[in-house]
């Protein structure tokens, strides 16, 4: 299953606008490493349609709960991994 989940601090948020004319986001949320806990990861992710909506309700520095999944693609002959969120809630 291609799919993630993790809890952590909004700390960036950015509207875009694609050519067809819809709004999405692109944020960043800092998340404890589970691995090193006192490593921080900032994690960039976009988010379109109500997953959009979710992270602009919230605001910067809100504490959520992301669930994505991975997206890969090509361009100019290299591959990128493109994390999408899909689910974004406020968390306690």
């Amino acid at each position: 299953m291609n799919q993630f989940t993790f809890k952590g601090q909004i700390i960036g948020i950015e509207t875009k606008t694609t050519q067809a004319g819809k709004t999405f986001a692109t944020f960043t949320v800092a998340a404890p490493d589970s691995y090193n806990p006192q490593k921080v990861l900032n994690v960039k992710m976009t988010a379109f349609g109500k997953a959009s909506e979710e992270v602009l309700a919230l605001g910067e520095f809100a504490t959520c709960t992301v669930t994505g999944k991975l997206d890969s693609r090509e361009w100019q002959g290299k591959h990128y991994i493109d994390l999408k969120a899909m689910s974004v809630t406020a968390a306690v």
